[in-house]
């Protein structure tokens, strides 16, 4: 049985996770803007985000930048059909180059043999294809399917903390 103060901390992190999921207030003091929507100080939001940080809860706080804004207006969801023991080292290879946003196994089936799936980007496709290039020099001539990005219809955090599905993340917080 969790004792009343492991509930509590639960409970505080629910909260302080629901008001910063949809991210930071545009704010000189960010911080003090969350500490105020929820009653705390500045002080207990930073610990508190330390906290979900040290836990793995979550993995960073960062800025997310509109790729196409800044010029990245290349984007392809590339898939490889990799030998399972080599999925791990390919997948390390592939992480490494700094074009590649998201690097994922997944399994495969008889349809759809592709196991090993990577977003690349460039600000011009020829800059994709020069990394494809290269990827495919790092990891072996292993079969590819290419789906290049022709509209992007939306772009949004993942949203998972609401009601019943953030319970499941912390059932005796309630």
């Amino acid at each position: 049985m969790r004792d009343s103060q492991s509930k509590a901390r639960d409970k505080d992190r629910r909260k302080l996770l629901e008001a910063v999921q949809d991210g930071l207030p545009l704010v000189a003091k960010p911080y003090e803007a969350v500490a105020r929507r929820l009653g705390w100080t500045e002080e207990a939001v930073v610990e508190g985000l330390k906290s979900l940080l040290a836990a793995g809860i979550i993995r960073r706080l960062a800025g997310i930048v509109d790729h196409r804004k800044v010029g990245v207006r290349a984007n392809a969801l590339v898939l490889w059909c990799v030998p399972e023991d080599l999925v791990e080292q390919s997948a390390e290879r592939i992480a490494r180059f700094q074009e590649v946003s998201h690097c994922y196994q997944r399994a495969s089936a008889p349809e759809m043999p592709y196991n090993l799936y990577a977003m690349v980007h460039g600000r011009e496709r020829c800059q994709c294809d020069r990394t494809l290039e290269e990827i495919q020099d790092a990891i072996g001539p292993f079969p590819r399917l290419i789906l290049w990005s022709t509209q992007e219809f939306k772009k949004s955090g993942v949203q998972l903390l609401s009601g019943h599905e953030f319970a499941d993340c912390f059932p005796e917080a309630e």
